[in-house]
C-alpha cells in the first residue's frame, strides 16, 4: 500500500537508520525486522511509529508478531544478518 498525495500520485517514503554505537555485539547472528506502522491515531498521517517496539505478546522476543499486534500497514520483512567478530 502506497501513500498518495492529494492529486492521487504515489509518494515515495525515505527513512534512514544511523547507528552511532554497537547495538548487536560482534560475531553474532541478528535479525532486522522492518515494517510501516499504520495510522494508529487516525489523523491521516503515518506518523505513529514508536522509537522502540516492546514485546507486546510477552513471548520474550520482539519480532513480526509484536509488529502485527502493534498495527502495521505494510508487509513485514525480516532480514537475518551476521556481524563479524574482527575487522577485515
Amino acid at each position: 500500500m502506497a501513500e498518495r498525495d492529494k492529486a492521487g500520485n504515489a509518494v515515495k517514503l525515505w527513512d534512514s537508520w544511523l547507528v552511532g554505537k554497537p547495538l548487536f555485539g560482534k560475531d553474532v547472528r541478528s535479525m532486522l525486522t522492518v515494517a510501516v506502522v499504520g495510522d494508529l491515531n487516525r489523523n491521516g498521517v503515518l506518523d505513529d511509529a514508536h522509537d522502540t517496539v516492546k514485546d507486546l505478546n510477552g513471548d520474550g522476543r520482539v519480532d513480526a508478531k509484536d509488529l502485527r499486534k502493534l498495527g502495521v500497514t505494510s508487509n513485514i520483512t525480516e532480514v537475518p544478518f551476521h556481524i563479524t567478530g574482527s575487522a577485515a
